[in-house]
C-alpha cells in the first residue's frame, strides 16, 4: 500500500486516540478504546489497521500505569448486528476457518463492565481480547484451527481448556502419518499424501491436485469464493503478501511435504496452476518429483516478484 493509504487508516486510531487522551479531563469515570483483535492475530493486507489497534492497546496500558481510567476492547467480528450482519454475502464469506466472532449481547456486556466507575484497573484487565477460543472448544464446534494458533504466542490457548485440548494438539503435531493435516477441527482437508501418491509419476495430475488445494487455501485465508478465482493469476492478485506467503510455504511443507521457496510463492509471473505443478514436483509423495521440480516453475523464482511484496 502507499504511504498515504497507510496513514489514512492509522491516523484516526493513533492521533485521534491521543487527542482524546490529552484533552479530556484526567478524572473520567471510564475511557474505552474500541480496538480490534486484528492487532493480536494479524490481518492480511491490513497492517495499518492492525498497527493502529495495537497503539490503542498500548495507550490503555499507558493510562492505567499513570493512574487514569483506560480499557482497550479488542473486538472480533460482531455477528448479530452492524455491517457484517446486514451483508449476507460478507457474513457467508467470513464463515471460514478463523471466523470466531461475538454477539451483540456480549459486546453490550463488555461495555457495561468497562463503564463501571468502581472498576479497579490493572495491567492485567485493561485490555480485553475477544474472538479467541481454545483448541478443544473449536474441535467440539467442528471449527478448523485458525492458522495464527500455530504461532508460539498462542500456545496458552491449548492449556486453557481441559485435557482434551492438549491431547488433541499433541496428536495433531506428533502424528507419524506423513500426510496428516489434522487440526482442532479434525481432518478438515483432503489427505494430500494419499492423493499425490495415487497420482504416481504423473506430475500434471499431481500439479492439478496441489493447485486445487492451494486455491481453496487462499480462498479461506483471503475470504474469497474459489469459484471466482482465476487460477492462472499469480497469488499477489488475491491479496497474498509476504506474511501470507510464509503461511502458504508452511502449509506446503506440512501437507505436501514440499519445500517451496517464498520467491516462487510471491512471484509476479507464477500463477496458482504453475505453482501447484512446481510444488508437486518437489513433493516427497510424488514419484519422480525431483525431475518435475527441476522444470516446474523454478524460473518464476528468478523473477522474484520483488515489487509485489
Amino acid at each position: 500500500m502507499s504511504h498515504s493509504n497507510f496513514h489514512t487508516v492509522l491516523q484516526p486510531k493513533v492521533q485521534g486516540s491521543w487527542n482524546l487522551h490529552s484533552l479530556l479531563p484526567s478524572n473520567l469515570d471510564f475511557f474505552i478504546l474500541l480496538s480490534s483483535y486484528a492487532g493480536i492475530i494479524g490481518s492480511y493486507g491490513q497492517t495499518n489497521y492492525a498497527a493502529g489497534n495495537t497503539y490503542q492497546d498500548a495507550l490503555a496500558h499507558h493510562r492505567v500505569a499513570h493512574g487514569h481510567k483506560g480499557i482497550s476492547i479488542d473486538l472480533a467480528n460482531v455477528r448479530s448486528v452492524g455491517y457484517i450482519a446486514e451483508r449476507d454475502d460478507l457474513a457467508a464469506a467470513l464463515r471460514t476457518e478463523d471466523y470466531m466472532g461475538i454477539e451483540e449481547a456480549e459486546l453490550l456486556a463488555l461495555m457495561e463492565y468497562s463503564c463501571d466507575p468502581t472498576l479497579a484497573l490493572t495491567p492485567e484487565n485493561c485490555q480485553i481480547i475477544t474472538g479467541l477460543d481454545t483448541a478443544a472448544r473449536l474441535r467440539r464446534r467442528k471449527i478448523t484451527e485458525p492458522l495464527y494458533m500455530n504461532r508460539p504466542f498462542f500456545s496458552q490457548l491449548y492449556a486453557l481448556d481441559d485435557d482434551e485440548a492438549g491431547a488433541g494438539r499433541h496428536a495433531s503435531s506428533s502424528s507419524s502419518a506423513p500426510n496428516d493435516d489434522q487440526s482442532a477441527g479434525g481432518n478438515s482437508e483432503p489427505n494430500y499424501g494419499h492423493l499425490l501418491s495415487s497420482a504416481g509419476d504423473d506430475i500434471d495430475e499431481a500439479g492439478r491436485i496441489v493447485a486445487d488445494g492451494l486455491a481453496r487455501k487462499i480462498g479461506a485465508m483471503m475470504e474469497l469464493d474459489v469459484q471466482d478465482m482465476d487460477t492462472a493469476q499469480p497469488l499477489h492478485r488475491f491479496g497474498v503478501d509476504s506474511l501470507a506467503a510464509i503461511e502458504i510455504r508452511t502449509w506446503f511443507a506440512r501437507t505436501m511435504k514440499a519445500d517451496v521457496a517464498i520467491f516462487d510463492i510471491i512471484s509476479s509471473s507464477v500463477g496458482i496452476e504453475e505453482l501447484g505443478r512446481l510444488a508437486a514436483g518437489k513433493s516427497e509423495f510424488v514419484r519422480g518429483a525431483e525431475e518435475g521440480g527441476e522444470g516446474g516453475g523454478g524460473g518464476g523464482g528468478g523473477g522474484g516478484g520483488k515489487g509485489d511484496v
